[in-house]
This record gives C-alpha cells, sequence and structure tokens, in this order.
C-alpha cells in the first residue's frame, strides 16, 4: 500500500465520521494525518513494517498511528467498516459531486434518503431536492447538470454512448 492509498483511505474515513457527525477535531486530525502521509517522502508502509513510530509523524496521535498499521498490514481499516454499518460507504462518491460538501450530503441522505448518484439524479428529477435547506431551484438545476456531464465522462471513457449503447461512427 503507497503512501497515496494509505491517504485516500484516511481521508475516505474522515468523511464518513463527518457524516455521521463525530467530533469535529477527529474528523481534522484524520484529514491533517491524510496530508502528512501524502507528502510523506519515504514509504509509511516501509516504516510501519520496520516498526517505526509513526507517532513521531506530524499529525500522527496513537490513535492514528494505529489505523495506519492496520490499513498496512491488513488492508483494510475495521473502524471504517464498522462506520459504513451506520454511515453508506457510497455517500463518498456523492462527495466527488462539485457543490456537495459534507453538510448537504448528509441532509439529502438524512431528509430524502439519497445514499448514492443515482437515487441523487431521481430525486432531483422529481424535484424533491429544491425545498431543503442550503438547496433551491437553482442549486437543484445545477447539480442535474454536474451528474449529467459527469455521466457523460463516464460513459466517454467506458467507449459507450450516455444511455449505454456503443458509440455511432
Amino acid at each position: 500500500m503507497n503512501n497515496g492509498e494509505i491517504a485516500q483511505r484516511l481521508e475516505a474515513m474522515a468523511s464518513l465520521l463527518e457524516l455521521d457527525g463525530a467530533n469535529p477535531f477527529r474528523t481534522r486530525a484524520y484529514r491533517m494525518a491524510a496530508e502528512t502521509v501524502r507528502e510523506e517522502p519515504d514509504p509509511v508502509a516501509d516504516r510501519v513494517k520496520a516498526g517505526d513510530d509513526l507517532t513521531e509523524l506530524e499529525f500522527v496521535g496513537k490513535d492514528l498511528a494505529n489505523a495506519i498499521e492496520e490499513l498496512v498490514r491488513d488492508g483494510k481499516l475495521s473502524a471504517f467498516d464498522t462506520l459504513t454499518e451506520r454511515v453508506p460507504a457510497s455517500l463518498l462518491e456523492l462527495l466527488r459531486i462539485p457543490g456537495l460538501g459534507p453538510k448537504k450530503v448528509q441532509r439529502l441522505w438524512n431528509e430524502v434518503g439519497v445514499t448514492s448518484r443515482d437515487e441523487l439524479e431521481a430525486a432531483l428529477r422529481e424535484h424533491r431536492v429544491a425545498d431543503l435547506k442550503g438547496f433551491g431551484a437553482k442549486t437543484e438545476e445545477s447539480l442535474l447538470r454536474r451528474i449529467e456531464r459527469e455521466k457523460q465522462r463516464d460513459a466517454e471513457r467506458e467507449g459507450k454512448s450516455a444511455d449505454g449503447a456503443p458509440p455511432t461512427n
């Protein structure tokens, strides 16, 4: 597992913690540790294998050092698995949509039941989002356009048209 992969997992954990309403300091600790790992010039996995004290890394305390060691050793984080029993991991997909931060995603999940991009698209088309605090009709339209563009890019990457059919030349 390379530093980028470790950092990505720590970021995902931070996002799920935020969506779960965890202490903001804990969420921030995961984000700061992720940045430290990402910027670390030496492979953190090698440091784990060598038995180095990861708390020597900036912003990495004992609990985060244990989490990083578990990631390197097992390829997964048990705290992440436990958290996804309460918070759908698919919500992370929504956070990648420009204009949606943790608070808005949390509102979509709690108030509309949206847990995926497809569910969000359906809710937007049915105008179930505009009345939520922090959204509105313009945001609803903007999000729908972003999702449509994202689906188009996904289809182009897969060599298909937006409707899933092979491209015609």
